[in-house]
């Protein structure tokens, strides 16, 4: 009884499996973990200063092996100051450095407009530069304009998925 223990380095070898089309670099399954991690919202010219409701911002992730899917849930109920591109920080892997990473959504964003009018918010997009511990939130629809700090409601509540690899 109790947990199957490797030393440091080692995991549970698959490379006797079929490979297909691909070329595989690693076969070893060496890594698992699940955890908390607290979201920030930054913006790029100047963070933003948040009153949260109480119990945000909060955030889950599990790690296998080299990727990573992190949760987040955040509410606010006052916002001053800050400007410029929105980003969410504070992962708790960088992404990998091979090449821009991830794909997620903003399923809940409200509190959050389009800065026009009328403007239907719909479904938010991720993604993540190379070597970074932040991503970037596209606007709704077909543009690939990002989220701006001047985007966000005095209050509101927004949370989401995102999933990257790391090189970790």
């Amino acid at each position: 009884q109790g947990h199957i223990q490797m030393a440091s380095g080692y995991g549970i070898d698959f490379s006797p499996t079929g490979n297909g089309n691909s070329t595989p670099t690693n076969e070893v399954f060496d890594d698992y973990e699940e955890g908390n991690w607290t979201p920030e919202i930054a913006g790029t010219a100047v963070n933003p200063t948040f009153t949260f409701s109480s119990g945000f911002p909060r955030g889950k992730y599990v790690k296998t092996g080299a990727t990573v899917t992190l949760w987040y849930d955040i509410a606010w109920t006052n916002i001053s100051g800050g400007s410029g591109t929105v980003y969410l920080q504070g992962f708790p892997y960088s992404t990998g450095g091979a090449m821009y990473h991830g794909g997620g959504s903003m399923s809940h964003s409200n509190g959050t407009t389009n800065g026009l009018s009328g403007s239907n918010i719909g479904g938010r997009r991720h993604y993540a530069n190379a070597s970074s511990v932040f991503m970037f939130t596209l606007l709704s629809g077909t543009t690939s304009s990002a989220l701006q700090v001047s985007h966000f409601n005095s209050s509101g509540h927004i949370f989401g998925f995102f999933t990257y690899k790391t090189d970790s």
